[in-house]
């Protein structure tokens, strides 16, 4: 009994400082794009920076995150009642941005439903500032997908089944490994593996190093006990 608790509190400790440091990032890069402080944005001056669209969807995941693992752990009834708006939240902006990805402005029933862009991921994008470069603007594919899945874990925390954890871990593993695969893409200089291709916007590497953090946080918590649990 000893053991177990003590393991289920390390859990929290690694939660904890995953969520502190995913929103730490994505506030260091929302200052960056409302004060146009250019390196707050991106890790190297020459690449693409974190979408200010991207930033605040990481502030809000970091605390479903946090929320999740009190769900899982000991149904904490905040949570409850704060990861349905969370996951609503990463649904609506990602979703219509990734309609909008599809949308010809030109032509078609869905650009008159839902037009080209959301506007949130054109925030404090202004041509010619400093901030301004190479990947602004919209999000990539990946982030988009990588933040609806992160919104399925989200609604799956607040229901009791089975395959749950499950869940969680299957999750968090392809979280993982598509960051992973961006990540060694930059180490590397492969840009096809950070999706640096025909023209789609690639995903920048502090936000695959976010992913790969939240992607081991789904992980962690797929492997943590209830309180009743022994």
């Amino acid at each position: 009994m000893e053991n177990f608790l003590k393991n289920q509190g390390i859990n929290q400790k690694i939660i904890e400082i995953i969520s502190l440091v995913v929103m730490a990032e994505s506030c260091f890069v929302m200052i960056g794009w409302i004060f146009k402080i250019d390196f707050l944005t991106r890790i190297s001056s020459n690449g693409i920076n974190m979408k200010f669209s991207t930033a605040l969807m990481f502030f809000f995941s970091s605390v479903g995150l946090y929320l999740i693992f009190k769900m899982v752990r000991e149904s904490y009834e905040f949570s409850a009642i704060i990861l349905p708006g969370i996951a609503l939240l990463l649904f609506l902006v990602m979703g219509v941005i990734l309609l909008a990805n599809f949308t010809n402005t030109e032509t078609g029933l869905m650009a008159s439903l839902t037009g080209t862009q959301t506007g949130i991921e054109n925030l404090f994008v202004i041509r010619g500032d400093p901030v301004y470069g190479a990947g602004s603007g919209d999000p990539s594919i990946l982030t988009i997908l990588n933040f609806i899945l992160f919104g399925c874990a989200c609604l799956g925390a607040l229901f009791d089944f089975v395959y749950k954890k499950k869940i969680f871990k299957i999750i968090g593993l392809f979280i993982v490994i598509i960051s992973l695969i961006s990540i060694i893409g930059y180490l590397f200089s492969l840009p096809i593996l950070y999706f640096e291709i025909n023209g789609l916007t690639p995903i920048a590497f502090n936000t695959a190093l976010m992913f790969f953090l939240l992607g081991c946080g789904l992980i962690i918590i797929s492997r943590t006990k209830t309180i009743y649990e022994v």
